[in-house]
Order: C-alpha cells, then structure tokens, then sequence
C-alpha cells in the first residue's frame, strides 16, 4: 500500500475486518504495527492487508453515499423549490427525513452486525485453540508448562467472548435506540443479539 500509516480513527475497523485485535492505544499506527496486532490473533499479514483495503473501501463508499444524498437532497431542494404547494415541498421533506433515517439505520445495524459476526469468529477460533490445548495436554502428567497453556487457552476465550459481549452490547444499544427501534424490523434486521453465555457452548471441551 502506497500510505504505510493508519489513523487511529481507523485502526478499530481495520481489526475487526480482519476479525478484530487489540485495541490501538496511539493515535497513528503504522501499517506494520497493526500487522504485530494481527499476529497477536493469528491473522496472516495478507489478511490484515485485506482487512485495511476492506476499511479503505468502505470509507470511499460511505463518502460515495454521503455526496450521492448530498445531490440527492439538492435536486429535492430544487423540484420543491418550483412546487407551487407549501404542502408538496414539506411532504417532500418529510420522506427525505425518513429516506435519510433509513439510510442510516441499514448503514449503523449491518456494520455493528458485521462487527458482532467478526467478533464470533474469534470466538470460535479460541475454542478450537482451546481444545486442541487440552488434547495435547491431556495424558500429560501435572507440571508448569501445563498449568500456564491451560490456563492461557481459558483465559484466551473468557477474553474474546467478553469482547463479543461488548460488541452485542453496542448492536443492542443501536437497535434499541430511536429510529433504529422503528426501522429495524421493516429492514428485516434484529432487535437484539444473545450475549456470549447464551450463544456459545461453555462446557469443557
């Protein structure tokens, strides 16, 4: 990539699009930087590569939309302008409202949803660490180097369903929230998501 730094602003979304790391703790990051934050996962550079040309293209879409509305609601400006009827121009605003109101909710519950299923994965992908630690160690007698890689693979999954719930938390908090309350079930999206405990299996492997 041409821009090797990566705004802080940015470093969230890079992440989880590459199924979320650590949080960023300065405001600029470099790319190889958010690369050490991706190993700490087990994501291949090319992924976190993925990952930051995904934000990238998202960013340039959302920018896209925001001038493509910005015309839109521009040339509304101008057929009301020519309305002979106060009533037509703020009917005509009114469904602008509602249009933008939609727009934004489609736009803020898939991208929180995106970052629950991201969130999900990493889940999973703890458990399966997990139990492949606890296969390995199985017929091993008691010693050190056990206790620290069973406890490590345990403490790796409580880590990453407390960061799911997180994530549910925001798409809850989102969905809940007016005019996404309204809008979510006409989209066909969630009202609510299940927190960890109600959505992975817990029980020793």
């Amino acid at each position: 990539m041409s821009d090797d730094r990566i705004h802080y602003d940015d470093v969230d979304d890079v992440v989880e699009a590459s199924l979320r790391a650590k949080d960023a703790q300065e405001d600029l990051l470099s790319v190889q930087d958010v690369k050490a934050i991706g190993e700490d996962l087990d994501l291949s550079p090319e992924l976190i590569e993925q990952g930051i040309a995904v934000v990238k293209k998202q960013r340039a879409q959302e920018d896209a939309h925001a001038q493509q509305a910005q015309l839109a609601a521009q040339r509304r400006r101008v057929l009301l302008g020519r309305a002979a009827l106060a009533l037509l121009a703020t009917l005509g605003l009114m469904l602008a409202a509602a249009g933008i109101s939609l727009a934004s909710t489609r736009s803020a519950l898939t991208s929180a949803s995106a970052e629950v299923d991201a969130q999900r994965a990493l889940v999973e992908l703890a458990q399966q660490k997990q139990a492949r630690t606890l296969a390995r160690y199985a017929n091993k007698p008691d010693s050190r180097d056990k206790e620290v890689a069973l406890a490590g693979a345990e403490n790796r999954v409580f880590v990453q369903m407390r960061r799911y719930d997180d994530v549910v938390k925001t798409y809850n908090q989102r969905a809940a929230s007016f005019p996404a309350s309204l809008w979510a079930p006409l989209l066909s999206l969630k009202t609510s998501l299940p927190t960890a405990s109600k959505t992975f299996d817990q029980s020793s492997p």
